[in-house]
């Protein structure tokens, strides 16, 4: 084995095994699915921040979220905390679209925590996918290390410091990320090189001072400059690839789409409510009334999670407060005769509770630049039921959802509305 052959190999010694995508961090997986909107009930995963403009009011939501932390045997844990609140606290009571809940008013705060089992892919999916990468890499990038160097070493070495072997590899920016990533290494194998070249120089001058002071060799024998190892040829991308990447890309989708196991989630989650209410009483009319209320929540779910499309169902538990029925009281104007008129609230808050059964899907298209997330909901106790669709419409440059529209309706009100929402995910972990 060459020295420059060595020096690769000990760079990848601890990651020979990396290069399917069953070794995917769990929270990249869940990542690229998540909740535009951040209102999602189970099926929402990172740290994000959210504001959304409706018919009434807007309102912020904040979700931070743990990393998941693996409990082995495929099994992980996660919770996370979120919060919502409208801008105008005097609109306190306006809820979200396309929900009957009635813990969507006002300001709320859940804590959850999830339950997660991933299981492994076939072995025999899991070597085909290796196999397809490396057959297909060489290819991409001919003359670089496959000729000098073991081919498994430099493959493994190249799927290593991208993450493993998946189809996103085989797009342009996949590609370019394996050589820049490639270059990146080849750059710090080279001064190891160097540093070596400098080291066997110094030492054959060293050795060439001492055998002339000693006279026990002749000059040929003392002074015998080494010769330099070799550096590192840099990786470059083969001219018109883009063929290769497509036909590459559609046999590993294909390989993945057919083999990747769904991910369990079980979701508990429990929730505060502050309501504030403002009414009148029928006996006192004139004088307005502010009170705030508190409710809570508790939510059991179940999401399975796919490569570009998932469902989640679930049942919620609550209690909240309702506000009375509007209506426009009029009162005299001092001893003019005239009449002022304003649209109060009727009545003390009524406390309700409800139990809601509820379902949710979610399906990514176009490469997972737009995603469809439809969310109906149905209150056991009053049979009444509403439907939220958020249309995920932006991404970024991480792929993550961040903007869209969303349209709501429910029975209760006969009521349909529409809102826009715009969200940034983020991490503390």
């Amino acid at each position: 084995m060459s020295n420059r052959t060595g020096l690769i190999c000990a760079c990848v010694l601890m990651c020979m095994s990396a290069g399917t995508w069953a070794n995917d961090d769990i929270d990249t997986r869940l990542a690229g699915r998540n909740d535009g909107d951040g209102k999602s009930m189970t099926a929402g995963f990172d740290s994000k921040v959210a504001i959304e403009a409706g018919d009434g009011d807007s309102k912020a939501t904040i979700r931070i979220a743990s990393n998941s932390f693996d409990v082995g045997a495929n099994q992980y844990f996660r919770f996370s905390f979120g919060a919502d609140a409208p801008f105008d606290r005097k609109k306190s009571d306006q809820v979200d679209i396309g929900t009957v809940s009635g813990l969507s008013s006002g300001t709320s705060a859940t804590l959850s925590a999830t339950w997660i089992s991933w299981p492994k892919p076939a072995s025999q999916a899991v070597s085909a996918a290796t196999q397809l990468c490396e057959q297909a890499l060489p290819l991409l990038m001919p003359g670089f290390l496959w000729k000098e160097n073991s081919p498994r070493t430099a493959l493994s070495l190249a799927l290593h410091l991208v993450g493993g072997c998946r189809p996103s590899l085989f797009t342009e920016k996949g590609i370019s990320a394996v050589v820049d990533s490639l270059n990146a290494e080849i750059v710090r194998q080279n001064e190891k090189i160097q540093q070596e070249n400098d080291k066997n120089l110094r030492e054959a001058l060293e050795k060439c001072l001492v055998a002339r002071a000693t006279a026990i060799q002749s000059d040929s024998e003392g002074c015998r400059i080494p010769a330099r190892l070799p550096s590192i040829k840099s990786a470059e991308l083969a001219p018109g690839i883009a063929v290769d990447l497509e036909r590459s890309f559609k046999l590993l989708d294909s390989i993945v789409d057919g083999n990747s196991p769904s991910l369990h989630l079980v979701s508990f989650g429990v929730t505060a409510n502050r309501q504030s209410f403002s009414y009148v009483l029928p006996s006192a009319p004139a004088d307005n009334l502010d009170v705030s209320r508190t409710g809570n929540g508790v939510t059991l779910g179940y999401t399975n999670v796919r490569r570009s499309w998932l469902w989640s169902i679930g049942y919620s538990q609550e209690t909240s407060y309702e506000a009375g029925d509007e209506t426009q009281i009029c009162t005299p104007i001092g001893t003019t005769g005239s009449l002022r008129c304003d649209t109060r609230t009727l009545g003390a808050p009524a406390k309700k509770n409800s139990g809601l059964a509820f379902a949710e899907g979610r399906w990514m298209f176009a490469g997972g630049k737009y995603a469809l997330s439809p969310r109906i909901e149905y209150d056991t106790k009053e049979s009444e039921w509403a439907a939220r669709v958020p249309l995920y419409l932006a991404t970024n440059s991480k792929g993550d959802l961040t903007a869209g529209i969303a349209f709501g309706y429910t029975t209760k009100k006969d009521d349909f509305g529409i809102a826009v929402f715009v969200g940034k995910s983020f991490s503390f972990f």
